[in-house]
């Protein structure tokens, strides 16, 4: 029997996909006996078909490799071998970001009564999802791990600022009081980049 192999990528020698999203990294092999196709990823793990790697990454039955949610950047390179030799190809992904976009206002004037509570939602979407801050009238900084408990300046006595951060971005002030009155900014950040969103808060006398 005449041994034979030989390998084509039928990509390009680079690819462009937005993070998250479904990519197909194509590779053609044919050979007598049928050549076994494998793939090396950027991060070192080596897949084939019948196997899956954390991430998602899995060869189909056609040695093409997909990729469920894209996220790691750099060469990806397809291996066939059979009694024949081996064959390689590689290809380059270019894996961009959607930046942050806040789904408000970018600017917002809330009039409230000393004593009630404060909400204000921050919906912000991307790829990867954007990470929520705040920025309090004080300069604090919080997020929803960072929850803002601690004693904060010019708060009477030292008492703690207590408020909360919901994963998704919305801001619980329970009492407003005269520190609480101001600017605040919400933050929306991944690595496409960072959006904002200011609301200023006033008080009115509640009889």
């Amino acid at each position: 029997m005449a041994l034979s192999l030989s390998l084509e990528c039928q990509i390009g020698p680079s690819v462009k996909g937005q993070v998250g999203e479904f990519v197909t990294l194509l590779c053609n092999a044919s050979g007598s006996p049928t050549p076994h196709i494998r793939w090396l990823l950027p991060d070192g793990n080596t897949v084939w078909h019948g196997t899956t790697v954390p991430g998602g990454a899995s060869v189909q039955s056609n040695g093409s490799l997909s990729l469920a949610a894209a996220q790691d950047r750099g060469v990806y390179r397809c291996v066939a071998s059979n009694l024949a030799g081996a064959a390689s190809g590689s290809v380059r992904l270019h894996v961009s970001s959607l930046p942050p976009a806040i789904l408000q206002p970018r600017e917002e004037l809330l009039v409230l009564g000393r004593g009630t509570p404060l909400y204000v939602d921050c919906l912000a979407s991307g790829q990867p999802d954007p990470a929520v801050s705040w920025s309090l009238p004080d300069g604090t900084m919080v997020n929803s791990v960072l929850q803002g408990e601690e004693p904060g300046p010019g708060r009477p006595h030292g008492e703690p600022l207590r408020l909360t951060v919901f994963g998704n971005g919305t801001l619980l002030v329970p009492v407003m009081g005269v520190t609480e009155e101001g600017e605040y900014t919400c933050y929306a950040k991944n690595n496409g980049g960072q959006d904002t969103m200011k609301v200023v808060c006033m008080f009115i006398n509640l009889i």
